[in-house]
């Protein structure tokens, strides 16, 4: 979890899941952020504050690529086009978990340490990361071949960079709050990123278990949301009283052969 400097609203775009959140129609779930509320700053008092803890699962199948022969490797034809999607059981990873709306016009500090985003095999790791507003994104090539940066944001400035192997990191920030940013490469199809910039430290990107904790939470009532790139989006409504831990579960259906 990383932190950011106001809270903000974020409206979605998806489709309406069958029970409680939405579904996206597309392999890559939509959001927009728009612009931050007004109002006096609030300031967090850790004497009350609580947490929202939980778990993400995928059910079933999603679409993913296996077997690929990286563009990377010796003989391999840069630009080559990677191989059909093929089914497979889902981890539950890559999920982006945040507070949505609710937590009113706190500030956060910056912090200043870099979040890594590098190119291995011709392969961004990780594949989804999240950051601050103005914290610096460090962007690594790991590779012995070049690649192109090509980072397409909506909100923030786009740019487009080309990194040899073997140079210094390229060193970024973003200005503004915009989430599931795609970042992709020009030179070798396939390679793909997101990235989650947050003005507020309440957000997490799971690992393979699913868990995520959102701590030192102010009392409040919140929505919060989760965002899987294939399956869209889910919300759920907490409130968290001073000092309470709450939990909440998250269920995706991948659908299996839906062709996302």
């Amino acid at each position: 979890m990383r932190f950011g400097v106001s809270a903000f609203f974020i409206a979605v775009t998806a489709v309406v899941f069958a029970g409680c959140g939405h579904q996206g129609g597309s392999k890559e779930a939509a959001v927009e952020t728009p612009a931050k509320p007004s109002g006096p700053v609030l300031t967090l008092d850790p004497a009350t504050s609580g947490s929202i803890t939980g778990t993400v699962k995928i059910e079933g199948n999603l679409k993913q690529i296996t077997g690929i022969i990286s563009p990377c490797a010796k003989g391999a034809a840069a630009g080559a086009a990677p191989p059909p999607p093929t089914e497979a059981k889902a981890e539950p990873a890559n999920i982006v978990i945040y507070l949505k709306s609710g937590l009113g016009n706190y500030h956060f500090d910056t912090p200043t340490n870099p979040v890594l985003l590098d190119q291995q095999n011709c392969t961004y790791q990780p594949h989804v990361l999240a950051l601050m507003v103005n914290q610096p994104i460090e962007i690594e090539n790991s590779d012995p071949v070049a690649h192109n940066i090509h980072v397409l944001s909506k909100i923030n400035p786009q740019w487009n960079r080309s990194e040899p192997p073997g140079v210094a990191p390229i060193m970024e920030s973003f200005s503004k709050p915009e989430l599931a940013v795609h970042v992709i490469c020009k030179l070798h199809p396939g390679m793909s990123a997101f990235v989650f910039v947050f003005d507020n430290p309440y957000y997490a990107v799971t690992s393979s278990s699913g868990a995520f904790d959102l701590k030192n939470v102010p009392p409040g009532t919140y929505t919060v949301e989760a965002w899987q790139q294939q399956r869209g989006i889910q919300d759920q409504t907490v409130t968290v009283a001073p000092k309470e831990s709450k939990a909440l579960s998250f269920v995706f259906q991948s659908g299996g052969s839906s062709g996302d």
